[in-house]
């Protein structure tokens, strides 16, 4: 089982953070990612970044677990 990571990354320059990029980067992923037959994606983040929490859950994540990360010892939530 993939513990972090994901199916799906995005990033967006801090610059151009708050205004809706990401929420869209990741909408039209899913579109894609749906296209091509896969239902379900993992998206992950660290539970520190709630910027990245609300994309995921704005896009229709739920929140599965939270992990520790086998990278840096950080808490991941697995969505």
């Amino acid at each position: 089982m993939r513990r972090e990571g994901g199916h799906i990354g995005y990033g967006v320059l801090p610059a151009y953070r708050r205004r809706g990029y990401a929420t869209e980067i990741l909408r039209q992923s899913l579109v894609t990612a749906h296209a091509i037959g896969i239902d379900r994606v993992l998206v992950t983040c660290e539970d520190s970044n709630v910027g990245s929490s609300a994309v995921i859950e704005a896009c229709g994540g739920l929140l599965g677990d939270v992990v520790d990360s086998a990278v840096d010892g950080s808490r991941v939530c697995r969505y």
